[in-house]
């Protein structure tokens, strides 16, 4: 594309473009016309960079929130974009649930129905239960398996290989509210006893990777529910989505993660159906 000498508004920076983190990236420099993906905006503040080593230069225009939410609002259909593209993934030889696996369902409050409609099966030769991840189009994407017994060899947790995604329940559709737990078994249990759509994340942080897909299912607010041990994990994770969306840290009681809660969910987030107000602190409650 032809280089100008400097871009004045958001609309200036034409071509292909893409988020990261909370700004938007574009393909083409207006100023050098690098089209190697080096040009990053703020779409709050105006401020832009070209990163290009025969650049390295910036400035400011006029975008961002300044201008009624130009800025966020591009930064906002972006998200709604896809980013990840998610490949259909077999599962690892399996088979029907046996008697001990669904014992083991049982005992974390899942039924043989309940189950059955998750799509657990119960890996070959192996005391080990597969949970598939299904994806956007409700295809399997990812899978993660998990022992049920103490005389299963290996380490607890197994899963495919490769990067993986969010662990979404019920689906992919965009919610209001969107509660953020570690992992299957916590996403399961508070879809089952509270209907909240809800987020796997794999573990205590959410990956870089995983951050634009989060924020195309949870349009307004989130409410991280991680386990007691993970309060700082928490907090961090409330200070890189805030400039997003609402976010509300519950904390659990201690020794309790969501999937040992069950029923007691439907209390704990009986309010977050509603609005939570602009800037929530997520204010951390005294244990007990």
């Amino acid at each position: 594309m032809a280089a100008v000498e400097k871009p004045k508004t958001f609309a200036d920076f034409g071509g292909p473009s893409r988020t990261s983190g909370g700004q938007v990236v574009f393909q083409n420099c207006p100023v050098c016309g690098s089209r190697r993906w080096k040009v990053y905006v703020n779409p709050d503040t105006g401020f832009w960079f070209c990163h290009d080593p025969s650049h390295s230069g910036g400035g400011k225009v006029d975008c961002g929130l300044q201008l009624a939410g130009r800025g966020r609002a591009f930064l906002e259909s972006l998200a709604l974009q896809p980013s990840n593209k998610w490949h259909p993934m077999p599962l690892p030889a399996y088979e029907p649930l046996g008697r001990r696996a669904l014992r083991y369902l049982m005992a974390r409050g899942i039924s043989e129905r309940h189950a059955a409609r998750l799509g657990i099966v119960e890996m070959q030769d192996r005391m080990r239960v597969v949970v598939p991840y299904f994806g956007p189009d409700g295809e399997i994407i990812y899978w993660s398996a998990r022992s049920y017994s103490s005389m299963e060899e290996g380490p607890k947790y197994l899963a495919a290989s490769g990067r993986h995604p969010l662990y979404v329940r019920p689906d992919w559709r965009p919610a209001d509210t969107l509660v953020l737990v570690e992992g299957v078994f916590d996403a399961i249990a508070v879809e089952a006893h509270t209907g909240l759509q809800c987020c796997g994340l794999g573990g205590k942080y959410l990956p870089r990777y995983l951050e634009h897909d989060l924020l195309r299912i949870g349009r307004r607010r989130m409410v991280v529910l991680l386990d007691p041990d993970a309060l700082a994990d928490a907090g961090k994770l409330r200070s890189r989505l805030m400039t997003k969306r609402e976010v509300r840290i519950i904390p659990l009681p201690l020794g309790r993660d969501p999937a040992d809660l069950g029923p007691e969910l439907k209390e704990i987030l009986a309010d977050e159906a509603c609005n939570l107000p602009v800037g929530n602190a997520g204010t951390v409650r005294p244990e007990g």
